[in-house]
């Protein structure tokens, strides 16, 4: 996530970096900036006073599309633009599992009277499971997919979706935890 920006000052003859959070919509990063990032995990880059950058331009990779298999956990009203937009990176021969807790038969006749169009490079199938149970969520993962979205749950008539979504990440950073320690 981006924070703001960095640039480096002298102060009393040491270097000095200053911070600039959320600097503006319009704001331009300049020359001798650095970007501050908020990310899990260890430091990215830590600027070096002392360090030469290289500014030479390296073009980006090509973006390779590849066949994947998407998780939805949850439903409500943007999953219909969700499905729309990953169809649009999403390789032929794609697969998209929805798992909520509308009945089956809800679920289809909503996804075929909102869905603008049908999707063109995935399939797409509905599974009501309650996953936000730890047990059913472990059998919904045995099965393998490239990338799980977890939409705030409007399906299951609960007050309050964001606990529900609160509850669905922590279990499957437990799973995964479990997982990487096998």
């Amino acid at each position: 996530i981006a924070l703001g920006t960095s640039s480096m000052e002298e102060r009393d003859g040491r270097p000095y970096f200053r911070q600039h959070i959320n600097p503006g919509k319009d704001y331009v990063v300049a020359e001798g900036e650095w970007l501050i990032l908020l990310a899990r995990g260890t430091v990215v880059y830590h600027p070096s006073p002392s360090a030469v950058l290289d500014t030479e331009f390296i073009p980006p990779e090509a973006r390779r599309f590849a066949r994947e298999r998407v998780l939805i956990l949850g439903w409500n009203s943007n999953i219909f633009t969700i499905l729309h937009e990953y169809d649009t990176f999403l390789q032929a021969g794609s697969e998209i599992t929805i798992a909520a807790l509308h009945p089956p038969e809800k679920a289809h006749a909503l996804l075929v009277e909102k869905l603008p169009r049908p999707l063109v490079n995935a399939t797409h199938s509905y599974l009501q499971t309650d996953y936000a149970v730890a047990a059913r969520l472990e059998t919904l993962l045995a099965r393998t997919f490239d990338t799980c979205i977890v939409l705030a749950d409007e399906s299951s008539g609960e007050r309050d979706p964001d606990a529900r979504t609160i509850v669905t990440i922590l279990l499957l950073q437990d799973n995964e935890a479990r997982r990487q320690r096998q």
